[in-house]
């Protein structure tokens, strides 16, 4: 496994212009799913907003690393995101991401 197998060029942006969280994650399904026929991007959004229901991913210094569990997930998969704008995560430090 390489670091290029988990983020590919389809899933690494800059400049992603979202504006609140929820759309972060919906970018985040859309684009996985666009680059892995394995993935919907409904299900992987569901999966990703019921993690950060269990508390948010935001780990503070305006990073943030949204994850989750998926069935149809075969190996690790990635996704290297910056913003155009920094938004509300809910981070444990209480910073935008």
């Amino acid at each position: 496994m390489t670091l290029e197998s988990i983020l590919t060029t389809g899933r690494t942006e800059c400049g992603a212009p979202v504006t609140s969280k929820k759309r972060l994650l919906e970018h985040i399904a859309a684009a996985v799913a666009a680059d892995n026929s394995d993935f919907d991007a409904d299900e992987l959004f569901n999966e990703l907003l019921a993690r950060e229901r269990l508390g948010s991913t935001g780990i503070g210094h305006g990073v943030a690393i949204p994850h989750c569990r998926s069935s149809r997930c075969r190996s690790i998969t990635g996704m290297l995101l910056k913003l155009e704008q920094t938004i509300d995560f809910e981070a444990i430090d209480d910073e935008p991401v």
